[in-house]
């Protein structure tokens, strides 16, 4: 019996150097960031959580309003005149 894998142009099981090495830093920041909001949330307390809600919140308003503004004048290269 043949594997379904090696059957016709389906789906390859292997990953490049860059993708292995993609995924290890995103293993990396992610256990930090779990790891430093639990530091900062044992010791601050359950404030914490709101500000980071209250600064996703004005993460999503900003780049809302670039959005918005870019569209509206629709110039070549216009977002880079807010940077």
């Amino acid at each position: 019996m043949k594997q379904a894998a090696n059957e016709g142009p389906g789906l390859k099981s292997e990953l490049s150097t860059k993708q292995l090495t993609m995924i290890a830093m995103g293993c990396a920041i992610g256990t930090g960031l779990f790891l430093g909001s639990g530091l900062a949330i044992q010791t601050a307390g359950p404030s914490v959580l709101m500000s980071y809600v209250m600064g996703a919140f004005i993460s999503f308003a900003a780049n809302g309003l670039f959005v918005r503004n870019d569209g509206r004048l629709s110039n070549i290269g216009f977002f880079w005149h807010y940077c």
